[in-house]
């Protein structure tokens, strides 16, 4: 399998040595103003995970109990938010229940292939730390444009930033980025995604990687522009499943939000890691971040050793002196296993915590210099110059 990713790495022109290279920054011992980022990748509900947060008096939180603590060392961290959030509707349309009802019903919180979710879910993720989510991938529709609606609205009102889908009716001038401000700092994300799994998006909703690709460029650029945006994350939903190889599609996009602005490229959706690289922009000469797949962070697809690794990636900014911009200073990712009896997720500190199966996984692409060693210092050790 690795042969191959070495191999495909090879064609795409991603550096082979990239697990035995430690992956340093321009501005890694640049002193000034800074703010750190975690990403994690997909929160994807099968079943038996939803029945485990109704019978939990921790409800969602039992999935990822561990990781609260870690996600409070970063000052903003990030999701994959990845399904429909409708109280109450099932795959058909039909409303069933009370509102405010934590009750499990296989019928409307579903599973593959078609999910959806109980709003206490978005409240469950705001309260352990995550800050900001994506709702732009190929599961956005599997309540239609009704559910859409309806988990926007949800996280509008529970105060949850969210980027890459919009209401029915929006204006063209809309945004779909979302704006976290920490530290004095204003940290613009957006999503898109590559498909809607056939469900026609007529009204707009949801934004295109591949079918608005000129916009997003654009939408970037202005943002990257803007004298109250600090530094723009771009969160794409993209890729081939179950393959540890971006494609020529993908790396070729993620170079391209690089040089449209971006300061890093966070993406989901192949449900296992893959590579990152550091990637100098040729029109603008800055030094980004492109995380090809961070993996899933929650699921229950056990039929895959590698289903059950994802990332988190830790980042690092500092302020420039001449330009007031955030640079990238440092970059570090924390390997993720997923476990249960119960379900739950466990950053990995230590090999010895997994077996080999695992560990083998993430050491075949991610360097050991910028791995999380000390989950209370995710950046220690960063500048020994």
């Amino acid at each position: 399998m690795f042969g191959r990713l070495g191999l495909v790495l090879a064609v795409l022109g991603i550096s082979l040595n990239a697990s035995a290279e430690k992956l340093q920054f321009l501005n890694e011992c640049t002193q000034g103003k800074e703010i750190t980022i975690s990403g994690v990748g997909d929160i994807l509900l099968h079943a038996p995970l939803q029945a485990q947060a109704f019978s939990s008096k921790d409800t969602f939180r039992s999935l990822w109990p561990a990781m609260i603590p870690v996600f409070g060392k970063f000052d903003l961290s990030y999701a994959n938010f990845e399904g429909p959030s409708a109280e109450g509707l099932t795959s058909s349309g039909q409303k069933i229940g009370k509102d405010g009802d934590f009750t499990y019903n296989s019928s409307v919180y579903s599973s593959y292939p078609m999910f959806n979710y109980h709003p206490r879910l978005v409240q469950d993720i705001l309260s352990s730390g995550i800050d900001v989510v994506s709702t732009a991938n190929n599961h956005a529709l599997d309540r239609r444009a009704v559910g859409a609606d309806m988990t926007t609205d949800v996280m509008r009102k529970i105060g949850l930033p969210y980027t890459g889908t919009r209401p029915r009716g929006a204006q063209s001038d809309h945004g779909w980025h979302a704006v976290t401000e920490k530290n004095g700092f204003k940290i613009a994300w957006l999503a898109c995604t590559f498909s809607t799994n056939g469900f026609p998006d007529k009204d707009n909703q949801v934004l295109g990687c591949y079918t608005d690709t000129k916009f997003i460029y654009n939408y970037v650029h202005a943002l990257s522009k803007d004298p109250s945006i600090d530094a723009v994350i771009v969160t794409p939903h993209w890729g081939v499943e179950y393959t540890h190889a971006p494609a020529k599609q993908e790396v070729q996009f993620g170079r391209t939000l690089i040089d449209a602005g971006a300061t890093a490229v966070i993406a989901t959706h192949p449900h296992v890691i893959q590579p990152w690289e550091k990637y100098t922009s040729k029109v603008t000469g800055e030094e980004g971040l492109i995380v090809y797949a961070t993996g899933n962070f929650v699921n229950a697809n056990f039929g895959r050793v590698a289903t059950q690794v994802g990332l988190m990636v830790g980042i690092k900014l500092v302020q420039d002196a001449r330009s007031h911009k955030l640079k990238i200073k440092s970059a570090r990712y924390l390997p993720l296993v997923m476990k249960q009896r119960p379900y739950r997720v466990e950053p990995i500190v230590d090999d010895s915590q997994v077996g080999g199966q695992y560990s083998t996984i993430w050491t075949k692409m991610y360097p050991a210099e910028n791995r999380i060693s000390d989950l209370s210092r995710p950046f220690a050790n960063e500048c020994k110059n």
